[in-house]
């Protein structure tokens, strides 16, 4: 107690440490940048690539270039540790913007994780050290109108392991995603072998069907918290 200023004892006013105000929001809802709630945060093994990847953007048989901050430029994906992929232009990295495309639609994870293998796994029982590597992941985020991995829609909030040279299509967009990283073959002979295959495939194919629903066994069960 102290004494005020007409002599009378009032109670000392402590510091408010409570969170309050938009910072109390991003803590109890999410969290927020540019004002936007994202529908995903990065996960606690999340890392920049040790690998340069890159992605090839293909329609009608053509490759050209995706969009990064509203700008079409270089395809590569080693200089953050995410990428999240949607219409959205307040939030997201790699933009989107066939109408069928969510705000929020995917992100692009890169994580470091145990090298999976018969000899990590014995690694493992034998309670030794186990080789982490970075390996980069997709996440559907709960989208209106799905994300597909290899011509197989892919279930929500679970993250799916991206190899090289694997194929990403986001909602009803025809517009492919190619994977591949700095270990991939000469860039001129593999986008030659792209647009030969993307072909090949078109001309093969009789009639569109719907991509079934995914069974891969790649994904590690995770759900956003």
């Amino acid at each position: 107690m102290v004494k005020g200023p007409d002599g009378e004892l009032v109670e000392k006013e402590e510091p408010n440490y409570k969170v309050t105000g938009a910072l109390g929001k991003d803590r109890n809802t999410g969290v927020m940048y540019n004002g936007v709630l994202l529908k995903w945060c990065e996960p606690t093994d999340a890392a920049k690539p040790n690998l340069k990847w890159r992605v090839y953007e293909f329609k009608d048989n053509q490759i050209i270039g995706i969009r990064m901050n509203s700008v079409a430029y270089t395809k590569y994906l080693h200089r953050c540790s995410a990428f999240l992929i949607g219409r959205d232009e307040r939030v997201c990295d790699w933009l989107l913007y066939h109408e069928s495309i969510s705000k929020q639609h995917a992100v692009l994870q890169f994580r470091k994780v145990p090298m999976v293998s018969n000899e990590s796994i014995n690694s493992k029982e034998k309670g030794e050290f186990r080789r982490m590597v970075i390996r980069p992941y997709i996440m559907d985020l709960e989208s209106t109108n799905g994300t597909y991995l290899n011509g197989k829609k892919i279930e929500a909030s679970r993250y799916y392991e991206l190899r090289e040279g694997d194929e990403l299509r986001f909602g009803y967009s025809t517009r492919t995603y190619i994977l591949l990283n700095e270990h991939s073959a000469d860039l001129e002979m593999e986008e030659e072998r792209l647009r030969r295959e993307k072909q090949e495939e078109n001309e093969g194919q009789q009639e569109k069907q719907e991509p079934s629903e995914a069974k891969d066994d790649r994904y590690l069960n995770e759900f956003i918290e």
